[in-house]
């Protein structure tokens, strides 16, 4: 099984996916960490915070991408970036999710991705959302890097939607994120 990064990039200011310098700059990540990974690099915005790039992706295992962290290439791109990005403000999970069976992005047109951080110490999860019809897809893991790691919702929804029900009870998330899907060489964003 595939794990999944989610990693969120602050840029300085909003980034503009129409100047062709930062175009190219997305084109090299994409390409360079596709290559390495073996998997398709998404990225998504958010209305809610301009200044954020969320990037999604598969990696074999945490040392996968452990290695390419500390690779030249990514090294390169660190700095590249480094004009544009709030680099301490960088953030990054692998959760335990299988990202070949995230949908593609054919399968998911005119949705939103939802990603949910929830407490993992509350954390149940007693009936299927999907089964129910409030989703058309929902994958859930935790956090990898502690026992008992925070768990991360992935949804694809029609709308931002409000409190994922668990069973009877809600459970807030600590944190939620609703991601467009961004083609920074198209110049545009585009719905997921």
């Amino acid at each position: 099984m595939t794990i999944t990064e989610f990693a969120i990039i602050v840029f300085k200011s909003p980034p503009d996916f129409s100047d062709p310098a930062l175009q190219s700059l997305f084109q090299k990540l994409s390409t360079w960490q596709s290559e390495c990974s073996g998997f398709p690099l998404r990225l998504f915005t958010n209305r809610d915070e301009p200044t954020e790039v969320y990037l999604v992706t598969g990696w074999t295992s945490v040392a996968a991408h452990e290695g390419w962290i500390r690779g030249e290439r990514n090294q390169e791109l660190l700095r590249v970036f480094g004009p544009y990005v709030d680099m301490p403000r960088i953030r990054m999970v692998y959760v335990g999710v299988n990202f070949e069976a995230m949908p593609k992005d054919a399968e998911c047109g005119g949705m939103v991705m939802v990603v949910e951080r929830y407490d993992g110490a509350r954390w149940r999860e007693t009936t299927s959302l999907v089964e129910e019809g409030r989703y058309t897809w929902s994958l859930a893991g935790r956090d990898l890097a502690r026992d008992d790691g925070d768990v991360f919702r992935f949804v694809g929804v029609q709308a931002d939607g409000g409190e994922v029900e668990v069973g009877r009870d809600k459970l807030t998330p600590i944190e939620r994120w609703a991601l467009r899907r961004v083609e920074p060489s198209l110049g545009q964003s585009s719905v997921l």
